[in-house]
């Protein structure tokens, strides 16, 4: 039977100093990231939500956000005793901050830090998105939860 690893402090705090170097073909070249922390993660979950407005049973709220990614995104839905008004705009923008954001904390590169403003004026178009998807990657978010980010953005 295999031994399984003994996590430790240091393992649980010192991986989000891993940097990994990833190849952009838009770019021509690597990028040093590294994983968000899980206080990052928040942050930008957070950031990610805003935008949408549950109302209704609380009891339900739950069930709501578990399902959200299915309802469709043509202003106010109704799910059982909640109404969802999805603003589009909004949280096209919500997405597009949080990547900007995700950004600025999984790029590892040196001299100071990127601002956002930095961040919003990378070339060519996209690349924001790009490495923002590389670097929930490489935070242990798994396929599903990537494709879910996006949701907003397809529906």
């Amino acid at each position: 039977m295999q031994e399984l690893k003994r996590i430790t402090r240091e393992d649980l705090i010192l991986g989000k100093n891993k940097i990994t170097m990833v190849y952009f073909e838009e770019l021509g070249g690597e990028l040093p990231l590294k994983p968000l922390t899980d206080g990052q993660l928040a942050q930008i979950e957070i950031i990610q939500k805003s935008g949408i407005k549950i109302r209704g049973n609380p009891e339900k709220i739950e069930q709501a956000k578990a399902r959200l990614k299915e309802l469709n995104s043509k202003g106010v839905e109704e799910y059982g005793d909640l109404d969802m008004e999805l603003d589009i705009q909004q949280i096209t923008q919500s997405e597009y901050d949080a990547n900007v954001l995700a950004v600025q904390y999984g790029l590892a590169l040196e001299g100071p830090p990127l601002t956002d403003r930095d961040v919003k004026n990378m070339q060519p178009p996209g690349i924001v998105k790009k490495i923002a998807e590389e670097v929930y990657k490489l935070s242990t978010m798994n396929d599903r939860q990537v494709a879910e980010l996006e949701s907003f953005r397809t529906e």
